[in-house]
């Protein structure tokens, strides 16, 4: 018994010590959870259990629980049928991209390229010559080496026509509107000008022999290189 005083009490078992601490543990977490907040009742009671059966808790990482609201109901509904989202989402965006284009998106080949064929020329310059000979008018148009001769177009409107070219022998063009227009290499023998505006007309290499010119304005005109030209009486202010 004097041995047993002087060495103490024989020592406990050393897995009862280590019980013994770990709810020493337990109880120091559930007094500091008040102040901290952060130790759960599902944590403690987990070290309760811990405790009871002698296992370990890995508590470094905490579980992550996926809030059901968080996830959208389609992918949802996707992830419960087995489809992928992003699977789901491809098919989503074809589907709009089909959805957007045009119900007939080929273009004919004529608003792209196209080629006019001379006979397509041609009768594109008939209808041309038609409806200035109908209405006496035509601006800007295209009549370059048309074939005009004898016609009768007193008091026509030709402002900025090409007739560069054009066989316009004999022609009735007096009093006409003719500034700027491109007379240029054209056969005007015998073509009546009087009192026609030529301002800004280009007559150069054209034949004017026995052309008419009495009392047409021929300012800024241009005779280079033109063949009988009379232009006595003409207006040049």
């Amino acid at each position: 018994t004097m041995i047993e005083q002087i060495e103490g009490p024989a020592p406990e078992n050393s897995s009862e010590v280590a019980v013994e601490e770990q709810k020493a543990d337990v109880a120091t977490v559930v007094e500091v959870e008040p102040e901290t907040g952060q130790q759960s009742d599902n944590n403690v009671k987990e070290k309760h259990a811990s405790v009871e059966t002698g296992q370990e808790i890995d508590d470094s990482t905490p579980a992550v629980v996926e809030d059901e609201d968080s996830v959208p109901a389609g992918d949802a509904q996707q992830l419960e049928a087995g489809e992928p989202a992003a699977d789901s989402a491809v098919g989503a965006m074809i589907a709009r991209i089909e959805t957007d284009q045009p119900k007939d998106s080929t273009l004919p080949v004529d608003s792209v390229y196209t080629v006019e064929t001379p006979e397509q020329a041609q009768a594109k310059r008939r209808l041309i010559i038609d409806k200035l000979l109908d209405v006496e008018r035509c601006v800007a148009c295209d009549l370059a080496g048309a074939d005009l001769s004898g016609k009768d177009l007193d008091e026509a409107d030709l402002e900025r026509a090409n007739l560069a070219g054009a066989n316009l022998e004999g022609i009735d063009l007096s009093e006409s509107n003719l500034k700027g227009v491109d007379f240029s290499g054209a056969n005007l023998r015998g073509a009546d000008l009087r009192e026609a505006d030529l301002y800004l007309a280009d007559f150069s290499g054209a034949d004017l022999t026995g052309a008419k010119l009495e009392g047409a304005l021929i300012d800024m005109a241009d005779f280079t290189g033109a063949r009988g030209v009379d232009l006595e009486g003409t207006v040049n202010e």
